[in-house]
């Protein structure tokens, strides 16, 4: 099985970011009341390589909700690689020196990247294009 298939919601959050913090991001928005991760799970949700890891979304309030995502967030499952600055905003802090995921799926990480570039405030202090 490849690895694509063995990702799960968890997994390709924290390689994502570790690929992000390898371009340059120093920070990433908070995940408890999380909108933004959100908002960016629903524009990256039909990239083929990862449409069935994201799952379905709830529109029970003014932007779209991940039920995975939620879940996850609620229960802080993100603590053991993140943590909050006073801001809020996330910093990784256990980033694996090699992680396997990142070769297999380079082109996904690339196209989430630019995807979280496009957003305002979603990545701090980000390599330039």
């Amino acid at each position: 099985m490849n690895a694509r298939a063995e990702l799960t919601l968890i997994e390709l959050i924290r390689s994502f970011m570790e690929y992000a913090a390898s371009r340059g991001a120093e920070s990433f928005p908070p995940m408890l009341f999380g909108s933004l991760w959100h908002l960016f799970l629903w524009k990256i949700r039909e990239l083929p390589e990862i449409a069935n890891i994201i799952g379905g979304f709830d529109w029970d309030g003014p932007h779209p909700k991940n039920r995975i995502f939620k879940e996850f967030t609620s229960h802080a499952s993100y603590s053991y690689f993140a943590r909050s600055r006073d801001d809020s905003r996330l910093i990784l802090t256990h980033a694996r020196p090699a992680n396997q995921l990142i070769p297999s799926c380079l082109g996904v990480f690339e196209k989430m990247f630019a995807a979280a570039k496009q957003m305002p405030g979603f990545l701090e202090n980000q390599e330039a294009p």
